[in-house]
């Protein structure tokens, strides 16, 4: 798996202090994305055991409220990212969120995408960023096509039902 950045303390992406990872490599290349040094799969860093043992390690800290993971598209690297993700449950036992290109429906139509989404996560921000619906002010989202869904209560119900912070 290879990454972009870690942000140890991100007050942006995600509610209160959270912990953020940014993958490396998208398809979707959505005009006028703030991360385009994510796209390429080749750039950024190799993940590694010891990326792992620290990342868990900086989710730990008490003052972190939640963990991000962004990118480029993490899951176009679903099968590492599931790896990644079962253990900062285990081991964090904090809410994740994930920011995803992809639809809530088609993640689900893909075996390892959606054990991803069904096993490790509990707010999922669907859909490509679109330049023309681009509004500043949106809750976890950059533009108005994009949802925040509640996973937990989206399996429960059987379709995608949007989440509200409490």
């Amino acid at each position: 798996m290879r990454y972009a950045k870690i942000r140890s303390m991100d007050i942006v992406n995600g509610c209160g202090v959270v912990c953020s990872l940014f993958l490396q490599g998208c398809t979707h290349h959505c005009k006028g994305c703030f991360n385009q040094e994510t796209w390429d799969f080749n750039g950024g860093k190799e993940w590694t055991d010891i990326t792992t043992q620290k990342f868990i390690e900086l989710c730990n800290k008490p003052y972190i409220d939640a963990v991000s993971i962004l990118g480029g598209e993490p899951l176009d690297q679903a099968k590492e990212l599931y790896d990644l993700l079962l253990q900062v449950k285990q081991f964090t036992k904090k809410p994740i969120y994930l920011w995803s290109g992809y639809l809530y429906e088609e993640i689900l139509s893909d075996t390892e995408k959606s054990a991803v989404i069904k096993d490790c996560v509990d707010i999922l921000i669907d859909g490509k960023f679109q330049e023309k619906l681009k509004r500043p002010n949106l809750q976890l989202r950059g533009s108005l096509n994009q949802r925040i869904i509640d996973i937990h209560q989206s399996l429960k119900e059987g379709q995608a039902v949007s989440w509200s912070k409490q």
